[in-house]
């Protein structure tokens, strides 16, 4: 639980140093999904170079931090992304009123940096809701 809570709170890059300061290095999270949204660690582990990622379905993933487990295969991150992504977008497609799900594929273009696409689906929102205040969602996945 003192893991969990520190991780919590952390902002920023301290998050990963939460897990050095515990020794922790294989991060496993089931579900993939929570409310339809990829969990903040997920996303941060998954663009962290420091941890490879080990296992992926579709309700789980395992990461590793690089060099605690030699001779691991690991697997191409890019192939989760683009995972998150097509569940994201087809969320959008079940209920595209739901800005939430916007949120959510929002976040994972933060993650990647691909700012632009995040500042697109934004303006997609505006469009759905002219009083939209991103101050809301600031928080999210960042």
């Amino acid at each position: 639980y003192g893991v969990q809570l520190k991780y919590e709170t952390a902002r920023g890059g301290m998050k990963t140093t939460v897990f050095d300061e515990f020794g922790i290095n294989t991060v496993i999270f089931y579900p993939v999904y929570i409310n339809k949204l990829t969990p903040p660690i997920v996303l941060s582990l998954l663009k962290d170079p420091n941890w490879s990622l080990a296992y992926s379905d579709r309700i789980s993933v395992v990461f590793i931090k690089r060099g605690s487990v030699p001779d691991l295969p690991v697997l191409d991150k890019e192939a989760l992304w683009q995972y998150l992504i097509i569940h994201a977008e087809g969320e959008i497609a079940r209920k595209p009123k739901n800005i939430a799900n916007y949120i959510a594929i929002r976040d994972i273009y933060f993650a990647r940096g691909e700012w632009d696409k995040a500042r697109q689906v934004i303006d997609r929102v505006k469009l759905i809701d002219p009083n939209f205040s991103e101050k809301e969602f600031s928080g999210a996945g960042r």
